[in-house]
């Protein structure tokens, strides 16, 4: 199975983040209570972010 914006976002109102950060060659970062925490996702592909 391939990760889709809709599981991150998924995942972002879950820990109650603000912020997605998203860059090809590293996982997804979400910004919880002011801090960057890395998701256990692996890293991003050049395709999954354009």
């Amino acid at each position: 199975m391939q990760l889709s914006i809709d599981d991150l976002l998924r995942e972002l109102v879950g820990r109650d983040a603000s912020d997605l950060h998203i860059k090809a060659g590293l996982p997804p970062v979400m910004r919880v209570h002011g801090t960057l925490i890395r998701t256990d996702y692996p890293a991003l592909t050049e395709e999954l972010t354009t």
